[in-house]
């Protein structure tokens, strides 16, 4: 079940699907699955006009209007788990009611779930509304005209108020929800030592990987071909021991007591970061990815545990292979945790106490002022590609105990409230982010290792159904 279906489930309601015999323009267009991320408005009473972005672009204040179904990335929409309708195409912007006033023409805006972001769905009586509000999505019944306001007004029950939600295919025609996804090309970074899949039949015909795949992505990927499994960074330990396409990775850092050590690009293995379910998470050794970073507005994949210092903020490991995509949004990408600080607070690096070297470069004393400034400057993430605490990898300077190179990491700073949690209703799922994440915190690591999750053995772990 994907986000938006728990979201409406809550609230006694349910998503509609294209009506079989209908044969006009957006049904033609949706998809009846019942279970995609992506989904159309139209009125009730005109199934030929679409809730629509004027010339698809998103920025503050573009409003709202209706217009004749066409497909394009500019009709498409997310109703996500916080209430918030996402515009498809870039899904930093949300619908926003502004001042809520009768006649308000609806606008994009930055997502920041005020009030007036806030929605629900009645499928009884088909009605949008604001939340805890008596304001519903109006339209001008009976004018057939592109370009008209998609506007609210006092709920009345009358039929100019009832609205359709289609399924519908994904922007830009998969994945990514209309953004970019990285990597795009999916043998780039190839470390060569592991199989690779020309085709859709290739892969489905390799019971191993296919199973794999399924497992993970949610079935056998029917585009991205070439597809190199030694590009990726993560396997999941768990389903690749259970499908017999790894077993017994190498522990690089010797049982967490020592530093690591740098391995040969391919090798499968564990202990990357004390921060580990070392029990589920599994890596692929890629020096190719070694420094790169997500581009803005890009889908990439991320590996994180639940970790009490996670305060404000969510720190994420890129993990090309984990199935469990973050979009990058707004983004600013620096070597190391000093350079940010050099930047954006104009000041020095203040490590915490259990930080020992001569020059700091832990900064854990100036998150908070670093979460507040990216804030103010529209950021999603913050992105270090060059920073040395982790026990795997080439040896670099560090003033933390472990000082080899970390895989690329990733601040997302739009959930705040989800910072020590395994799950947040930002992620997506499947192959390129095509669909939903079923991220389920029941799931815990069952790891008994000391040195793991910070002495606890249930640690949350991010997953999109991956175990």
């Amino acid at each position: 079940m994907v986000a938006q279906d728990l979201f409406l489930e809550r609230h006694g309601s349910a998503m509609q699907s294209a009506i079989p015999n209908d044969t006009n323009l957006t049904s033609q267009l949706a998809i009846a699955s019942g279970d995609s991320w992506w989904k159309t408005f139209t009125p009730d009473g005109n199934h030929n006009l679409c809730l629509d972005v004027p010339g698809g672009n998103a920025f503050n204040g573009n409003p709202l209007w209706l217009w004749e179904c066409n497909g394009q990335d500019s009709q498409i929409w997310v109703f996500d788990s916080n209430n918030q309708i996402r515009f498809g195409a870039d899904e930093n912007f949300c619908v926003d009611a502004g001042d809520m006033s009768n006649g308000f023409q609806l606008m994009l805006w930055d997502c920041n779930y005020q009030d007036q972001q806030t929605w629900g769905y009645d499928s009884a009586e088909l009605k949008i509304y604001v939340l805890n509000t008596g304001t519903c999505v109006d339209w001008y019944d009976g004018d057939t005209d592109n370009g008209q306001a998609f506007h609210i007004w006092e709920c009345n029950g009358l039929s100019n108020q009832r609205w359709d939600l289609w399924d519908s295919g994904a922007p830009g025609g998969g994945g990514g929800g209309g953004a970019n996804f990285f990597p795009s090309d999916h043998c780039m970074y190839d470390t060569g030592t592991w199989p690779s899949f020309n085709s859709q039949s290739d892969l489905q015909n390799d019971q191993y990987w296919s199973a794999y795949f399924t497992r993970i992505y949610g079935g056998v990927p029917s585009s991205g071909y070439p597809i190199c499994p030694g590009a990726f960074q993560m396997l999941w330990q768990i389903a690749a021991d259970t499908t017999g396409v790894a077993s017994a990775p190498v522990d690089c850092a010797g049982g967490m007591t020592g530093k690591g050590q740098e391995l040969g690009d391919g090798t499968y293995y564990t202990g990357q970061s004390f921060l580990e379910a070392r029990d589920v998470y599994g890596f692929i050794y890629n020096s190719n990815l070694m420094g790169v970073s997500v581009p803005a507005h890009t889908w990439g994949e991320v590996t994180h545990t639940a970790f009490p210092g996670d305060v404000g903020a969510i720190w994420y490991y890129m993990a090309v292979g984990s199935g469990v995509w973050i979009n990058a949004g707004s983004t600013a990408v620096y070597e190391d945790h000093p350079d940010a600080m050099s930047d954006m607070l104009k000041s020095s690096c203040h490590d915490q106490s259990q930080d020992h070297g001569s020059t700091p470069t832990e900064c854990e004393n100036d998150f908070p002022n670093l979460y507040k400034e990216a804030r103010s400057r529209s950021l999603n993430t913050i992105q270090f590609t060059g920073h040395h605490d982790c026990t795997c990898g080439p040896e670099g300077t560090s003033s933390y105990m472990y000082k080899r190179l970390c895989q690329t990491e990733i601040i997302f700073l739009d959930d705040p409230k989800a910072a020590k949690n395994g799950c947040t209703s930002f992620f997506k799922g499947g192959w390129e982010a095509s669909s939903g994440c079923n991220c389920d915190e029941s799931f815990k690591s069952r790891t008994k290792d000391p040195n793991t999750c910070l002495n606890s053995a249930d640690c949350s772990y991010s997953n999109c159904g991956a175990f």
